[in-house]
């Protein structure tokens, strides 16, 4: 799985958390300083290697 989070209308390098499989090499893990009322969005990617299945989708949380 792979996770790219963004802030929408905020120019600024993503966080981008993957885990360790095939795809993406080497897990990585981020933590988020947490302020009231920020916007992030996630895009996620994963894949499922037992039948060759990728699922990707975004939504937007607020902290």
């Amino acid at each position: 799985m792979e996770v790219t989070l963004t802030r929408p209308g905020v120019i600024g390098k993503p966080i981008v958390i993957r885990d360790d499989n095939i795809r993406h090499p080497g897990a990585t893990c981020a933590a988020l300083t947490a302020f009231d009322n920020v916007t992030y969005r996630a895009a996620y990617e994963s894949y499922w290697s037992g039948r060759g299945t990728v699922l990707r989708g975004t939504f937007t949380f607020e902290t």
